[in-house]
C-alpha cells in the first residue's frame, strides 16, 4: 500500500474530487473495500455532500489518511 499512497500524494490536484468508484479506482481497491473503510474505520475521511444523492472525497484528505496510517 506504500506505493498506492505514494503514488496518490504526488500525481493530484489537490482540490479534485472524487466520487465512491473513482475513489475505489485512484487508490486501487474495490468498491467493497471502500465501503468496508467507510463503516469500519472511525477515522476515514467523511464524504462531501455535493447534492441529495451523491457525495465525493478530496483526494488529497483520503491521501493523507492513507499516509498518516503508513507512519502508525
Amino acid at each position: 500500500m506504500t506505493a498506492v499512497a505514494s503514488q496518490a500524494q504526488t500525481e493530484f490536484d489537490p482540490l479534485q474530487l472524487v466520487d465512491r468508484r473513482g475513489l475505489a479506482k485512484r487508490f486501487g481497491v474495490s468498491l467493497t473495500t471502500v465501503d468496508k473503510l467507510r463503516s469500519t474505520e472511525s477515522d476515514f475521511p467523511k464524504p462531501i455532500p455535493i447534492s441529495d444523492r451523491r457525495v465525493a472525497w478530496r483526494v488529497s484528505t483520503v491521501a493523507a489518511w492513507l499516509a498518516a496510517r503508513e507512519k502508525a
